[in-house]
């Protein structure tokens, strides 16, 4: 279940990333894939120390990882 991600998520870093995520995406009225990039390096302190697999440098074990949770 996503709650098991969400247990090894710091809750501090998670909401310092979600607030840089929501205004990144709300400046703009169109967006591109230089946004993607930058909400997934918004997301790497969050991720850091969590144990999780890598959800951008993926192989097959990380992308099975996280397709579980699709």
């Amino acid at each position: 279940m996503i709650s098991e991600i969400a247990a090894r998520i710091d809750p501090a870093k998670a909401q310092i990333a979600c607030a840089n995520i929501l205004v990144s995406l709300g400046g703009y009225a169109e967006w591109s894939s230089d946004h993607l990039e930058w909400i997934a390096d918004a997301l790497r302190p969050v991720h850091e120390g969590t144990g999780l697999p890598s959800y951008t440098d993926q192989d097959d074990a990380a992308v099975e990882f996280w397709e579980q949770y699709l």
